[in-house]
Parts: C-alpha cells; structure tokens; sequence
C-alpha cells in the first residue's frame, strides 16, 4: 500500500494490512488493524512518516483500529 504525503487535504485510511503505526512515546506499536494507543504516527513500507488520529472500534473488549485520519 502506497500512502502519499504530497496531498495537504485529510483523508481517511481504511486499509491496514500494509501499514505499520506507533504511538509518540514509542511504547505501544504494532501492524495491520491492532491499536492500542488513540494517537499514533503512522509508518508506511517506504519509511514515510505520517501523523494522524485514529478511531478506535470496542470490539469484545479489544481495541481495533477502524480508521486512520490523516493530516
């Protein structure tokens, strides 16, 4: 997945499968829809760093990411 950071106007991701995220302080990280942290940077394959907000979804107890905003 190929994330583009050229666009200033927000969006949102829906596809997880290929992007890594971890949180500012470093301690929570991980890939795909796991979330454990309600902000993040986001990293992609090619090392690009993006910053966003995420929506969390309460799924039994365990907190997965919905979708990513990015700004």
């Amino acid at each position: 997945m190929k994330i583009s950071i050229l666009k200033k106007e927000s969006r949102v991701l829906h596809d997880f499968n290929d992007v890594e995220w971890r949180s500012y302080n470093q301690e929570y990280y991980g890939k795909g829809t796991e979330w454990k942290s309600g902000k993040c940077s986001i990293v992609a394959r090619d090392g690009k760093r993006i910053v966003g907000l995420a929506r969390l979804q309460n799924d039994g107890g365990v907190l997965y990411l919905k979708s990513i905003v990015v700004v």
